[in-house]
């Protein structure tokens, strides 16, 4: 207290206040906007793209929440409901960025460098600079740019420009709260179109009439008497028929014939999986302008029901069963299936067998990009297949996309296409097909020609085309390992009545024109699709010893076994014997002991062998894989065992020297013995009778 060397704590140094909450540094947050995903919160990567309300993802992660359906569960993407509602941004990278962190040599580096600059400014995007997308093509300038270079064309392609599809990337609160309100505006507008879209096609419909084939009877308008209002009648005893009889119900009736149609369709199967097929549509004007394909389907057998593609009634699969076998997409435009018909509830269709024909088109669809995406093969994204040397001078509008190909550029498998020599050019026109490369089923139906390459006929070409030649696939296709079959095409217009009735006018082709070899490669392909062709199944499998009828509890080593099966061909509705002459049979223990070409006698299919000198438990497996047939496969497993002991051969003819020997010394020993005991020495007793005297005298 005084003089003594001590000191008075001031109530500063014992007691704090509360803490004071940190502020994140608004510089810090910006630039993560621009280095970071908002979905994943991962580093942005290639392929960055950006939604309506500015903002930076990686393209894997929303396609991934697009198919997962799991955007609405996050508020920053619960505004993106298909590929429309975002862009793929263009980039120009920044030739002085290094990357992020410290350098090998430990020198530091600038955060604030960006790995991306405007290309006419070259400010970095790092939040600094206020950066725009044109919605158009997706370049990615800076407002700065704009304002200091102004221009009627996209500054970044030179393609077109209008200031009101300027989207301004990460922008402030008050922007953010008008895209909002745009989108919302704009979604509104779109969904009471569709309304009055829907309703129009309902009216269509109704004027077309009933339609028993497709199971769906549209509803009258006109007023009909009930049964309170209607007199009744006695019924009349020399009636016979229940269609004469004036007393039967209408409804009973129509009940009646129904049932029978569904007897007799059932009776009369066209494919060997079965015959319902779902058509799915953009709009009722389909049934016209496609309805040598609808009929063609009808007449060879199948229960066709026709849908539009966003029918609120939509389903595949009902109660755990499947409604339909097949699905045909004929709805290039569709944004969302109706129902409960999704990419992932198709996906689990193909899985279950379903087999699956989709043809895309101009205006192409987020449903069937993302649904082509999941089977191995992409669209490419508003453009066209443009060949300058091989189009038609009648269809095309003078854009070179209305291209001829011809039948050499088809698949060799006969199974799919049919005889490709006596097919016509085909007319295609539409977008084209990129197959992943990792995707091992897939099939190359159709390819353009190496002087086609897919671009917007509209816009400057500024970037090397996506497909070109023969990496533009026209009709891809693939085949499960379940043989769940599944086609795409790029081309609606492929299936439709114009195409098929008319004539190839190549350019600078003088010879006279011919009939178009659509229809005749769509039937082929549906054919195949629907499973009416190329499928296999086992009839009939034994195995026995050679003059044996019945197969044994286990075979012997070194036994001769003939081995049969019996395989037959589903074609023209009826199961009858294959006739293919290439298939193996292999018996295996882990690995391949034998493996034997099987000799075809009118679908049986047989070969004799010796089984190898090795015991164990083997398998007969029959594994056969060929471009458009099913995938065959039968195993029949049996236990081959040692020879017993009565089995051996006594005597072995490789072993007669040391037989000879054995039996030589037994004989060599016997003599000996017999000598050595019955023949000794002469001299032997004088020699023994001298040496007792010597004894004696001693």
């Amino acid at each position: 207290m005084g003089a003594d060397g001590g000191t008075i704590p001031k109530r500063c140094e014992l007691v704090r206040n509360k803490k004071k909450a940190e502020k994140v540094d608004k510089n810090v947050t910006n630039a993560s906007k621009w280095r970071m995903c908002q979905l994943s919160q991962s580093p942005l990567q290639k392929h960055i793209i950006a939604c309506r309300f500015g903002r930076l993802y990686n393209k894997e992660a929303i396609l991934e929440g697009l198919i997962n359906k799991t955007l609405n569960q996050n508020e920053l993407t619960r505004h993106i409901k298909s590929r429309k509602d975002f862009k793929e941004l263009k980039l120009t990278k920044n030739p002085a960025f290094k990357g992020d962190g410290v350098n090998s040599d430990e020198s530091y580096v600038d955060h604030n460098e960006t790995p991306y600059v405007c290309p006419v400014t070259a400010v970095g995007m790092n939040g600094t600079n206020v950066f725009t997308v044109n919605w158009e093509c997706g370049c990615v300038v800076s407002e700065k740019a704009i304002k200091e270079v102004p221009s009627e064309t996209c500054h970044g392609c030179g393609g077109p420009f209008s200031k009101g599809k300027i989207v301004v990337l990460n922008p402030p609160e008050e922007l953010l709260k008008k895209y909002e309100a745009d989108l919302l505006a704009e979604r509104a507008a779109k969904k009471a179109a569709k309304a009055a879209k829907a309703n129009g096609a309902v009216e269509e419909v109704d004027c077309a009439g009933p339609s028993t084939k497709n199971g769906e009877a549209s509803s009258s308008k006109q007023e009909k008497p009930t049964e309170k209002t209607a007199p009744k009648r006695k019924a009349d005893p020399t009636v016979k028929s229940v269609q004469d009889d004036p007393t039967a119900s209408k409804v009973f009736k129509s009940v009646l014939m129904r049932a029978l149609v569904c007897i007799l369709a059932l009776l009369c199967a066209s494919s060997a999986l079965g015959d319902r097929v779902l058509v799915l549509v953009d709009n009722a004007k389909v049934r016209q302008t496609h309805s040598i394909y609808l009929k063609s389907l009808e007449d060879r057998g199948h229960t066709v029901t026709v849908k539009l593609a966003d029918d609120a009634t939509l389903n595949l699969i009902k109660y755990g069963e499947f409604v339909y076998e097949h699905l045909i997409v004929l709805a290039p435009s569709v944004e969302e299936f109706g129902g409960t018909v999704n990419v992932p509830e198709i996906l689990k269709f193909i899985d279950g067998g379903g087999n699956v024909l989709v043809a895309g088109g101009d205006n192409l669809g987020e449903a069937v990009r993302l649904l082509a995406m999941e089977n191995g093969f992409e669209f490419d994204t508003d453009k066209k297949v443009i060949d300058h040397l091989n189009y038609d001078t009648t269809l095309d509008d003078g854009t070179h996309t209305t291209i001829v190909a011809p039948a050499s550029q088809l698949t060799s498998a006969q199974m799919i296409v049919g005889d490709k020599k006596k097919l016509s050019p085909v007319l295609f026109k539409g977008v084209a097909l990129v197959a992943d490369e990792s995707n091992r089923l897939k099939l190359e139906i159709l390819t353009a020609a190496t002087t086609a390459y897919s671009a917007d006929p509209k816009a400057k070409i500024t970037e090397y085309p996506g497909a070109i030649g023969r990496s533009a696939i026209l009709i891809g296709a693939l085949q499960a390992r379940n043989s769940a079959r599944v086609v795409f095409t790029g081309s609606v217009d492929m299936f439709s009545d114009k195409f098929f009735n008319a004539n190839v006018n190549k350019v600078g082709n003088a010879q006279k024109a011919t009939k178009s070899g659509n229809q005749e490669l769509v039937t082929e392909l549906s054919k195949w699709v629907l499973k009416e062709k190329g499928v296999l199944r086992v009839k009939s499998v034994s195995h026995h010893r050679v003059g044996e009828v019945e197969p044994p509890r286990e075979y012997t080593i070194m036994d001769k076994v003939e081995y049969k099966i019996d395989i037959e061909e589903f074609a023209n509705g009826k199961w009858v014997p294959f006739q293919g002459d290439d298939v193996q049979m292999e018996f295996v223990r882990i690995d391949p002991f034998v493996r034997l070409q099987l000799y075809n006698i009118n679908g049986l299919q047989k070969a004799m062998f010796t089984l190898p000198d090795i015991y164990g438990v083997f398998k007969f497996v029959v594994d056969y894989r060929r471009v458009g047939y099913t995938h065959l496969y039968d195993v029949q497993q049996v236990s081959v065992r040692p020879l017993q002991h009565t089995q051996y051969e006594r005597f072995i003819p490789s072993a007669y020297p040391y037989y000879a020997s054995a039996f030589s010394m037994m004989v060599g020993v016997f003599i000996f013995s017999f000598v050595f005991l019955h023949h000794g020495d002469k001299s032997a007793p004088g020699i023994a009778a001298s040496a007792k005297k010597a004894g004696k005298k001693d």
